[in-house]
């Protein structure tokens, strides 16, 4: 049986080692951090991440997905949740830094 990243992040059993992407192993160590607040930049190839985040709101969990117009912004809402207390995280590529770092 196939299973999609998302159905096998979702499992409540993390005894037995299951093959996921990368970008979906990102998105379960999210969820596992207790992460309340996680922004991006869309069009990246870290989007996946943001995606297998996205069936997780449809459930009920109560974290903000936001998909910002560029990485300077969405990393300035994740810094500013941080600053208020709340555990966030700004999902980027390599190259996105350097557009925050301004």
């Amino acid at each position: 049986m196939i299973e999609l990243d998302y159905q096998l992040i979702s499992k409540q059993d993390t005894t037995e080692p299951v093959a996921i992407s990368g970008n979906a192993a990102i998105a379960r160590g999210i969820i596992e951090a207790s992460v309340r607040v996680i922004t991006s930049y869309p069009g990246t190839p870290c989007a996946e991440i943001m995606e297998n985040l996205a069936f997780f709101i449809k459930d009920g969990s109560n974290f903000h997905i936001e998909w910002a117009v560029n990485e300077k912004v969405a990393f300035e809402s994740a810094a500013s949740a941080a600053v208020a207390g709340v555990r966030s995280a700004f999902i980027t590529k390599h190259a996105g830094m350097n557009w925050a770092a301004d």
